[in-house]
């Protein structure tokens, strides 16, 4: 089952995914407030709504993937092999539902970004029993198209997504535990990327990932 809780304090939100493998459910529980006191803002969730997924769903990820301005998500379920699609009605349910067949195995990560420079949400994933990731163009519509495929190390396990070379164009890093690296991958905009050798070094068996500017260069 995963929990997807939307938590508001003050201007930060927070969004949280946690994992129980034996149950292969979606729950999204609807945020109000309390006002306790001045500077704390109390969450209170009402009953979960529960959407059926592929078996042992490991990562979610949301966006509007129609263009009607409502949240969609997408998750990958890891033995399954597959990807999820939610098409969000804007009020806490789902208009419809759809499965991509992964195109690699034992899909453990996605991300969403535009890659292609068309304005429509795209979908990386990563493929931990490939050493891969695939990259599924959005249409626009709620679907994606065929993959392409690209390479990384071993195991990878997550993936960031964000401009390191500041041309303006989607970029992706690749942590895979099985090689202690981080793949880098600079999009061309158009869809394609190429991988920066050689990988970057990292401790032992890195299983997340982030992008931010640590050292004040910005």
């Amino acid at each position: 089952m995963i929990a997807l809780r939307n938590l508001r304090l003050t201007t930060l939100y927070v969004l949280t995914l946690i994992i129980f493998p034996t149950i292969m459910s979606l729950d999204v529980f609807a945020a109000t407030q309390t006002n306790a006191a001045p500077a704390c803002v109390v969450p209170n969730y009402a009953a979960g709504a529960k959407f059926p997924n592929g078996t042992l769903p490991s990562s979610i990820a949301a966006a509007d993937f129609n263009g009607d301005g409502k949240a969609d998500w997408a998750t990958t379920n890891f033995s399954a092999n597959n990807i999820s699609i939610f098409l969000g009605n804007g009020a806490g349910g789902v208009l419809s539902t759809t499965t991509l067949s992964a195109s690699g195995n034992n899909p453990r990560n996605i991300a969403t970004g535009d890659f292609n420079s068309n304005g429509k949400v795209d979908l990386a994933v990563v493929n931990a029993g490939s050493d891969s990731i695939s990259i599924f163009p959005g249409n626009g519509s709620g679907g994606f198209a065929a993959p392409t495929n690209h390479f990384v190390g071993g195991n990878p396990n997550a993936i960031v997504v964000t401009d390191f070379n500041n041309d303006g164009k989607s970029d992706l890093a690749v942590a895979n535990a099985d090689t202690n690296n981080v793949s880098v991958l600079l999009g061309n905009g158009t869809g394609g990327f190429t991988a920066l050798t050689p990988a970057v070094l990292a401790g032992f068996a890195p299983l997340g990932i982030t992008a931010a500017d640590l050292t004040g260069t910005e």
